[in-house]
């Protein structure tokens, strides 16, 4: 609409222009317009130089009011085209930050699938470590179990010593005094006792060395 009433408004100068006999063909070039910013600015130029050269009531010269007119015509072409110039430079910005984030949007989703996909596997990894641990847990207890047997079955196994050397002699676990026994480590056992069952006891302190009475 704005560029409607441009129109009527330039031809309406015309019309003026052409009465006193000042017609040269400017206002044709601001009812064609202008397409780009430069285009614009010369017309807005043209029209101020037109403005300074302009004498009201006198044949052969524009008058100031048709002058003015036209400045105000071509002024309003320039902020048209610059109008839209922004425009369609915010509109390819905007395109080109859309572009970049859908971008980086894509990416963000590759590395969180990456992500996915190592936390699963170190999932996977931890629980097979833990198997793996609790298996070796297991061993060790019967392996434990084992030394303990084949402990118990040595000490029940050793000479006993004669008892003519009864100071050295390891048999005083055998006595039926209620002492406890002595390990090879040096400490007592805390169950076993001289007269008792020796089974298992000291399996964790190198043996039974001797009855501590």
């Amino acid at each position: 609409m704005k560029r409607g009433l441009l129109l009527c408004a330039s031809a309406f100068v015309a019309g003026c222009a052409a009465a006193f006999g000042q017609t040269d063909g400017f206002h044709a070039q601001l009812q064609e317009g202008c397409s780009t910013e430069d285009r614009c600015d010369r017309l807005v130029a043209e029209a101020k130089r037109r403005v300074g050269a302009c004498k009201d009531n006198t044949v052969g010269y524009l008058r100031c009011g048709d002058a003015r007119g036209e400045l105000e015509a071509a002024q309003t072409l320039a902020t048209g085209v610059r109008e839209r110039s922004e425009k369609r430079i915010k509109a390819t910005t905007d395109a080109e930050r859309a572009g970049q984030s859908e971008k980086r949007v894509a990416e963000l989703e590759r590395d969180l699938e990456a992500a996915r996909s190592k936390a699963a596997a170190a999932s996977a990894t931890i629980q097979a470590l833990t198997k793996d641990y609790s298996n070796l847990q297991r061993s060790l207890e019967t392996e434990r179990l084992r030394a303990d047997t084949c402990t118990t079955a040595m000490e029940a196994a050793k000479p006993q010593t004669p008892s003519s050397r009864p100071a050295a002699t390891p048999a005083a676990p055998q006595t039926s005094g209620s002492g406890m026994l002595k390990c090879c480590d040096g400490s007592l056992s805390p169950s076993c006792t001289c007269g008792g069952r020796r089974r298992g006891c000291c399996s964790h302190h190198g043996g039974i060395c001797s009855c501590d009475q």
